[in-house]
């Protein structure tokens, strides 16, 4: 119940216009290291592949919206796969954009459902009973879109469905004022 309320006041928010990202200089590489240690009791059972390059680039966004996006990514996976199967996380970038994918090996989301999948309450139809409001892909979208960023689905054939968002990267920060470590203070 405390889920469904937090998540709620988060779509309120989001749709408000009253949650603004609190925007610093992030390494991805930290925020997905700090979701799979909150997530690593979840995740048991599912084998794990990570595709970070340790050269990315660094992103402003707020770090804590961001690791939401990933935790509600996760978590669907995880509802919708099957046991033991592998998940990926994966990130590049490309074009001033960075891009963040997770993946599974769950079923096929069907194509005229994939536009739906980011609206509130919608929820896929699921021959397991699979708990949830509907909100955390909804809630995913709107950080995504208050970074500048997008959100979509696809399923490639060597995985069942493949989660990416699109962060923009238009600047790098000083060496003076940030590492690549994610010191967040002056060197």
């Amino acid at each position: 119940m405390n889920r469904f309320v937090a998540n709620l006041l988060d779509m309120v928010r989001l749709e408000s216009g009253i949650l603004k990202p609190n925007k610093q200089w992030c390494d991805i590489q930290d925020i997905v290291g700090v979701v799979l240690r909150e997530l690593q009791d979840t995740l048991q059972g599912h084998p794990l592949r990570i595709n970070i390059p340790q050269d990315l680039p660094l992103v402003k966004a707020d770090f804590i919206l961001m690791e939401q996006v990933i935790i509600n990514l996760l978590e669907n996976t995880i509802k919708y796969s099957p046991p033991d199967s592998e998940i990926s996380i994966s990130a590049h970038y490309s074009d001033k954009t960075l891009l963040v994918t997770v993946a599974d090996r769950g079923p096929v989301i069907p194509m005229q459902e994939r536009e739906h999948v980011f609206d509130k309450f919608y929820r896929l139809h699921s021959l397991k009973h699979v708990s949830g409001t509907g909100l955390g892909l909804s809630i995913c979208k709107g950080i995504i879109e208050a970074h500048g960023g997008r959100i979509w689905v696809d399923s490639p054939s060597e995985y069942g469905n493949r989660f990416t968002f699109s962060l923009p990267i238009s600047e790098q920060p000083s060496d003076q004022l940030v590492t690549k470590q994610g010191a967040d203070h002056a060197v």
